[in-house]
């Protein structure tokens, strides 16, 4: 009887057994169970428990086992459908599958297994090509993948090898970044700087136009001007959201930026209609293309208006947890601006009003004065004509009129002196601002050279 053990090697004993049915002699081959090729296919333990280097899969013998186990069910799809005379139990859950002893004695059965043989080197063939073409489409679908993504697995390679600084780091806390706004913050690799620096970074950014430059998005990366008047808190966080979002638009599609600028545009052009202020803002950039404009738009939309289109919002919300923090920040350092330029508004207009009345009570005076010096004069030479000789009433008259003429004019006097004296502190007030406007607006200038020593007046 041949048996076969759990691996299906062949094990040759006597050629013994039952008669069949049929009045043949027969050879049984016994079975516990038909293998499955799903378990038959996994790797045993030993690879990953025994070898030499544990944890380290050896993929030639993973292979290796993979295909040995595939050949052995179609060994036993073979000795399934090949041959079979009777089938009856051989032992408790197990079978007997009964071959004519002709057959075997006349050598059909070794021809069988050179069957066998072949069958298993094509299979092994096939297996062997099913494996490269599923690897040649796996690399090609990862290469795919990966091409798709290339922008985000770019960013996440920069951001994770970038080191910030603590400054940096305390920004990305104060200005509330998504994940992905994280990740292209980091990726750009953000450095903050004084003058000579900053200006070294943005040697090629033009500084024609009316305005500051606080910070620009060079060479894929976003360079700061670090300006430490605790006045103008706020605006490097303001300027570092700025640039993210040139970073986020220099990552976006042809498509995604046009089909963008039409709703920026869209947005900017009825926002304008009653906002003078905010057309005012944006007249800096008047002389860029419509998409150089819409950039920039894009990034002072995200960083300085509070209220935006929900199609908007929903944009910015890839980029920043709370985009108000950002416009919290711009109107505290912008709030300082807006503030001195309303106070100093308020100056001159009472300035201005004070200046008219003073000029127009000064010219009544003057005539007023004019007049008084004339009837005095000839009070005068009425007198020395001796015409109220004899009439002392009305010389006591004209003369107290005189007088009270005099001290009228000069109360006046008093009062428009008084106003002028207003007119130059409120005047002093107005310089003072102005010297503090001029001071905050040297401070963010990034091209500014304070002098190294006072300059001697003449």
């Amino acid at each position: 009887m041949v048996e076969v053990a759990t691996g299906f090697e062949p094990v040759y004993t006597a050629l013994q057994a039952a008669a069949s049915p049929l009045g043949h002699a027969t050879v049984s081959v016994c079975h516990q169970k038909r293998p499955r090729l799903l378990s038959a296919t996994r790797a045993d333990d030993e690879i990953r428990t025994r070898d030499p280097n544990l944890g380290k899969v050896v993929r030639y013998q993973l292979r290796h086992i993979r295909i040995f186990a595939a050949v052995l069910g179609d060994v036993y799809n073979f000795i399934q459908l090949g041959g079979l005379t009777q089938i009856r139990p051989c032992s408790p859950g197990a079978s007997r599958f009964r071959y004519p002893l002709e057959t075997l004695l006349s050598g059909g059965f070794p021809a069988s297994l050179a069957t066998i043989a072949r069958m298993a080197g094509t299979v092994g063939k096939r297996v062997a090509q099913g494996v490269a073409v599923a690897l040649v489409v796996a690399v090609a679908a990862g290469g795919l993948i990966a091409y798709t993504y290339r922008g985000e697995i770019r960013d996440h390679f920069l951001a994770s090898s970038f080191e910030p600084t603590q400054r940096v780091n305390q920004i990305r806390d104060e200005i509330e970044l998504s994940a992905t706004g994280d990740r292209v913050f980091l990726a750009s690799q953000p450095t903050i700087g004084g003058r000579d620096e900053f200006n070294r970074w943005c040697a090629g950014v033009d500084h024609t136009e009316e305005g500051h430059v606080l910070g620009c998005f060079a060479e894929r990366r976003i360079r700061l001007f670090e300006v430490t008047d605790q006045r103008l808190t706020g605006v490097v966080e303001t300027t570092a959201a700025h640039e993210l979002l040139h970073a986020a638009w220099s990552r976006m599609s042809q498509e995604e930026r046009a089909e963008l600028a039409d709703t920026l545009v869209a947005e900017y052009d009825a926002r304008a209609a009653t906002d003078a202020e905010f057309s005012q803002r944006m007249s800096v950039y008047e002389s860029l293309s419509r998409s150089a404009f819409a950039n920039e738009l894009h990034s002072v939309f995200g960083t300085e208006v509070r209220d935006l289109s929900p199609e908007l919002e929903q944009h910015y919300a890839k980029w920043f947890e709370d985009r108000s923090v950002i416009v919290d920040w711009y109107d505290g350092y912008h709030g300082v601006f807006v503030e001195l330029k309303a106070e100093a508004e308020r100056l001159s207009a009472e300035l201005e009003e004070l200046r008219s009345d003073i000029e127009d009570r000064s010219a009544t005076y003057d005539v007023a004065v004019q007049q008084f010096n004339a009837d005095a004069a000839e009070f005068r030479e009425r007198n020395e004509r001796y015409e109220f000789s004899g009439n002392k009433q009305l010389f006591d008259t004209l003369r107290g009129e005189l007088l009270a003429r005099q001290e009228g004019l000069d109360a006046v006097r008093q009062e428009i002196q008084a106003d002028t004296d207003r007119f130059n502190a409120l005047r002093e007030e107005l310089v003072k601002l102005n010297d503090v406007s001029v001071e905050l607006n040297d401070v963010l200038d990034s091209t500014f050279t304070p002098p190294s020593s006072p300059v001697e007046q003449a």
